[in-house]
């Protein structure tokens, strides 16, 4: 869920500026020239009337919010600015003793006199970590690090938190999958994106999962030990979450890559071309969407070890026929489904779902049956995202 934050309204920020400096009242040009360049942001506004109390005159005001913070971080002393951006490498929030390993080999400690100095930027964040009060300050003081002091930094840190792990480096994959990647060590980054990715995507965290596999992909162009086999296995899992995100470009290019990589491999070819026609299908070119899934039935058609590929084929046919108001076309993409003997579960289970709401759109009597089937067949392989289409398809059944 996305809650976007409009900018303060001008009377209000007129109202802070002018409360702000009660003790040194502006005139009303210079509260308007203030409540204009602020542009509405609360951290700029308050950023600039930080800059006005310590200056005393609100004249050659900054621009923007980030040389307001580039300012600041500038005028700190030496040792406060370089644990600053060594902070940076960490994130917006870090362990006090992974920062503490990390500042050690420059001979650098984060004394309380240094901590008092970064207490306006760096936070606690209970006993044991900190972290950036804002992100623009975080970010200005990473773009203050040159990129070889932050490919050096970020494979430290790397081998830091990885040592602290022990004998569970997986449990912080995410962490070390971003620290190695941007470090440059592509086989550890390659490694601990895959693991990463892959939990993300077991729980549903699917943008999440799509950041960890693009790390995963991007490392394995880099380094020769990723097979064929294992490489596209990360690229079409990237294009599937992209697809379950709305990412839809991206998907593409995930799945067309693996394309090229199996090209002989007949099943993948099936596969691949029904994940292409569902991306058009979701964009609403239907007749597209549908030369995909012929071109896919017409490669993989008949040939053996092909099931898998005609299966998922088929019922995509049968789902945009359904869209384009053929409902009993879908039922008989769905029964020559069902009848076959040789369907995992999940495919049942996909043929059952799809049925319920051809069955319930010609109001015929089967619907029931084919939806409890396929709740008891989701439920079993904990499928949620299934189980809620055929409830959804249920409900519609029920409704009508």
């Amino acid at each position: 869920l996305e809650l976007p934050l409009e900018p303060l309204d001008p009377e209000d920020s007129r109202a802070i500026v002018v409360e702000s400096t009660r003790s040194a009242p502006l005139r009303p040009a210079e509260v308007d020239n203030v409540v204009a360049r602020s542009g509405g942001n609360p951290l700029f506004l308050s950023e600039i009337i930080k800059v006005i109390r310590e200056t005393g005159q609100a004249t050659d005001l900054p621009d923007t919010l980030d040389s307001v913070v580039s300012s600041q971080i500038d005028q700190l002393p030496p040792l406060t600015k370089q644990v600053m951006r060594f902070s940076s490498v960490l994130g917006r929030s870090f362990r006090l003793d992974v920062l503490d390993e990390l500042l050690a080999p420059e001979g650098l400690e984060l004394d309380q006199a240094t901590r008092r100095d970064l207490a306006r930027y760096i936070e606690s964040e209970g006993r044991d970590r900190l972290r950036f009060r804002h992100a623009v300050v975080h970010d200005i003081a990473y773009q203050g690090l040159s990129y070889h002091r932050r490919q050096e930094l970020h494979t430290r840190a790397g081998q830091v938190i990885e040592r602290q792990a022990g004998d569970d480096p997986d449990s912080v994959a995410e962490i070390l999958a971003t620290h190695f990647s941007e470090g440059g060590e592509h086989e550890k980054a390659w490694r601990y994106g895959v693991v990463a990715g892959n939990r993300a995507q077991s729980i549903y965290a699917m943008t999440e999962a799509a950041t960890q596999y693009r790390i995963a992909v991007e490392a394995s162009r880099r380094i020769h030990t990723v097979g064929t086999d294992e490489k596209a296995q990360i690229l079409e899992a990237l294009g599937d979450v992209c697809e379950t995100v709305g990412r839809y470009d991206e998907a593409e290019r995930a799945f067309q890559e693996t394309r090229r990589l199996l090209v002989d491999d007949l099943d993948a070819q099936g596969r691949l071309m029904s994940k292409l026609g569902l991306l058009r299908e979701k964009a609403g070119k239907l007749s597209a969407a549908l030369r995909w899934f012929r071109r896919g039935l017409n490669s993989v058609g008949g040939r053996p070890g092909t099931t898998e590929s005609i299966v998922e084929l088929s019922l995509a046919y049968g789902g945009i026929r359904y869209r384009q108001g053929r409902p009993h076309d879908t039922i008989e993409w769905c029964e020559a489904v069902l009848q076959r003997d040789d369907i995992t579960d999940a495919q049942r289970a996909h043929a059952l779902y799809l049925a319920v709401l051809a069955y319930a759109t010609v109001g015929a009597p089967e619907a029931e049956a084919a939806g409890r089937e396929g709740i008891e067949i989701y439920e079993r392989i904990g499928d949620q995202v299934g189980l809620g289409h055929v409830l959804n398809n249920m409900g519609i059944n029920y409704y009508y």
